[in-house]
């Protein structure tokens, strides 16, 4: 729910349309209708500006970054990043110190990490993490404090812990877990207490429960929950009563 307005997405039988309601019948409008799109991949629906922001494919432009103030008016595409028909996917929403920060491609650099402040011009590369038109393939979005921390690929450590200050030099590899081009896949970060803690792999011990203080040195093994290379595999964390569960 956005300002008392709910945002649903109605399948028909050519696309998969934006409409929006009060929560009456009466107050049901569609937002948008992809003309001649037989699928316009509308997704990823997120709060930021109290407006809405997503995905979708308007038979023109690819799949982009669009908005809805909840208006037809005000329903529209922020920007092009992958100019003309080609896909640019934003994905992976996380609103971080009032921006909005996601991975995008622009054609050029391959899956990065993005932000925006709701305009165009601010629409923009945080920092093209992999050189070159490969992806980073930015992904698991968390925040804990100050600091943005996800996974990403360089090309050089495969899969790791990086953080981000939403500068360019500011976005860095905390720690490379699993030595060498493999990763350790690190994922499902959730902030409990002033510490992040994750599921990873550091080739030794398999996936198992890791922390994080934000520092390199205090990026370590929790407990190598299935001992050997076997995988103690934590997910799905969930804050309870002051605890956290997997």
């Amino acid at each position: 729910m956005v300002g008392g307005n709910f945002y649903y997405i109605v399948e028909t039988a050519t696309a998969r349309e934006l409409w929006v309601s009060d929560g009456t019948a009466a107050s049901a409008i569609r937002l948008y209708e992809a003309a001649g799109a037989a699928d316009n991949d509308l997704k990823s629906l997120t709060e930021f500006n109290s407006a809405i922001w997503f995905m979708m494919d308007d038979g023109v432009n690819g799949n982009e970054l669009w908005t809805s103030d909840g208006t037809v008016q005000g329903t529209k595409l922020v920007k092009d990043i992958n100019p003309g028909a080609g896909d640019s996917g934003p994905a992976n929403f996380k609103l971080f110190a009032g921006e909005l920060y996601f991975a995008a491609n622009d054609g050029t650099t391959g899956v990065e990490l993005w932000k925006t402040d709701g305009t165009a011009n601010n629409t923009v590369r945080v920092k093209d993490i992999r050189a070159g038109s490969n992806s980073s393939n930015p992904s698991d979005l968390a925040i804990m404090g100050t600091t943005l921390y996800f996974s990403a690929n360089d090309g050089v450590n495969g899969a790791e812990l990086w953080m981000s200050d939403g500068t360019e030099m500011g976005t860095v590899l905390l720690k490379d877990i699993r030595s060498g081009a493999n990763g350790s896949t690190p994922g499902f970060f959730s902030p409990h207490n002033g510490t992040l803690f994750f599921s990873a792999n550091d080739g030794t011990n398999g996936q198992e429960l890791w922390k994080s203080d934000g520092t390199e040195g205090g990026t370590v093994l929790v407990k190598n929950i299935r001992p050997g290379a076997a995988n103690g595999a934590p997910l799905s964390f969930v804050e309870v009563n002051g605890n956290l569960l997997f």
